[in-house]
């Protein structure tokens, strides 16, 4: 499979702008001076929180003493400060990704992350520490990510028939009810093409939909589904084209859910401590622990397809057709997604992939740079999707692009910047920062809103 290296782009503080400033506290403070006289120069500048000055002086120590982890650590503070993250974030993994990594780079790194809201990099981070030193503090920071990215809301699901949403703490259902994801009551709809209360009872924090069976996961983490009992979860008394119980039916999760996917005859239950439980395909109508993956930060499916991400960053991919299989099929993931049979994922160095190896035929030419062989967009990627014939990206900031099949880059307008990408079978869903949902599909047309 191909690979497109993506190198990190412009930054908040235009870089001429930051060479100027640079230059001008060199002329004026730096003359002569020590590499050690530049590290307390710099320390109290960052003190002053006069971040020019830090990063002129930590930037100066580095030139007169390239091994001072103290001069690096500093540059990498004053980058923050400044909100250049992007080069604070280059720095700082330069430090912790190595074979003795960087015990304070680390916490500054996994912060960077969590900061803004990449709870799954911050995740990787902690793991680098725990393999490297083993200590407990490490393990606790683990689980306190752990469980922030069970909380993350997912207000949208999209099964064969059936969506649903979530909404003012609500949810709310159309589409077919032939299994009764709008409820048992006599007076229910056969069909709705309008959002309707779906009669679920309990405090909504994500959907999901696997085929023809509905699944709500509930703020205490307890899994609960209406529809098809396609592969038994929900008890042998449970009707398979009749339902009994509609939303009534707690899936008995052996702890806290965290994400539910799965395939046809099969469903993939992902819990808050990391561990991965399924059900069906020919196998225990009961959850069961798949042993290989010890722990998972991120699941995602569509009807041909199911994908893993472990947290030391490997991605694994396993065919409906074979559940029983699970593939390898990237190293040093961050984030992934799956459009119908396309898998594509982003890499820790700013990598974009697909299953099908052709990320880099939708990268204009503009963007490639000869002397290092990559191509380098305006911008940090943050999640990427193959819809179709384009190429979806979000960068750091919330940012939407489009790559069409010509190499055209198209900036998305939207209303609000992006909170959160996932994808729902054929359909790419975009959660923004003012609570509203975006759609889009593997056409050219631009990002429409989910009305309820």
């Amino acid at each position: 499979m191909n690979a497109l290296k993506i190198k990190k782009g412009p930054i908040i503080l235009p870089l001429l702008l930051l060479a100027a400033l640079l230059a001008g506290y060199t002329a004026m403070n730096f003359r002569g001076i020590s590499a050690a006289d530049s590290l307390s120069l710099g320390q109290q500048y960052l003190n002053e929180m006069d971040y020019g000055g830090a990063i002129a002086a930590f930037t100066k120590a580095i030139e007169l003493d390239p091994t001072s982890r103290e001069a690096h650590l500093g540059l990498a503070r004053a980058y923050v400060g400044s909100e250049n993250d992007e080069l604070a974030q280059e720095l700082l993994e330069e430090m912790v990704y190595t074979q003795d990594p960087d015990a304070e780079a680390a916490q500054e790194l996994a912060d960077l992350f969590e900061r803004e809201g990449e709870i799954v990099p911050a995740l990787q981070v902690v793991q680098t520490m725990i393999d490297a030193t083993d200590e407990e503090a490490y393990y606790t920071r683990r689980e306190e990510l752990l469980a922030s990215l069970a909380e993350t809301p997912r207000l949208f699901a999209e099964g064969t028939d059936q969506q649903l949403v979530i909404q003012d703490g609500e949810v709310l259902s159309r589409g077919n009810n032939m299994l009764g994801q709008l409820g048992l009551d006599p007076a229910a709809v056969a069909d709705s093409q309008q959002f309707l209360p779906a009669d679920y009872a309990g405090t909504p924090l994500k959907v999901a939909c696997v085929g023809r069976t509905s699944f709500v996961i509930d703020t205490n983490g307890s899994l609960w589904a209406a529809g098809e009992n396609r592969w038994g979860q929900m008890g042998a008394g449970y009707g398979i084209t009749a339902p009994q119980a509609g939303w009534g039916t707690q899936i008995p999760a052996p702890g806290t859910a965290a994400d539910v996917a799965g395939t046809t005859g099969r469903v993939l239950v992902l819990l808050a401590d990391g561990s991965l439980w399924s059900a069906g395909a020919g196998t225990s109508q009961e959850l069961q622990r798949i042993q290989q993956f010890p722990m998972v930060v991120g699941i995602s499916s569509s009807p041909q397809l199911a994908a893993v991400l472990t947290v030391d960053g490997v991605l694994y991919q396993s065919p409906a057709s074979d559940p029983g299989q699970w593939s390898l099929t990237a190293r040093n993931v961050r984030s992934f997604h799956i459009f119908g049979d396309t898998l594509c994922w982003v890499t820790e160095d700013n990598c974009v992939s697909n299953s099908f190896g052709d990320a880099a035929m939708y990268m204009p030419e503009e963007w490639y740079q000869e002397e290092t062989g990559m191509y380098i967009p305006p911008f940090q990627v943050a999640d990427a999707v193959q819809a179709g014939s384009r190429l979806i990206l979000t960068d750091q900031n919330g940012g939407l692009y489009t790559l069409s099949g010509n190499g055209a880059v198209t900036e998305v307008p939207l209303p609000d910047a992006v909170a959160n990408l996932y994808t729902q079978n054929e359909t790419v869903v975009l959660e923004l920062e003012d609570g509203s949902v975006q759609l889009m599909w593997d056409d050219d047309g631009p990002p429409q809103p989910l009305e309820v």
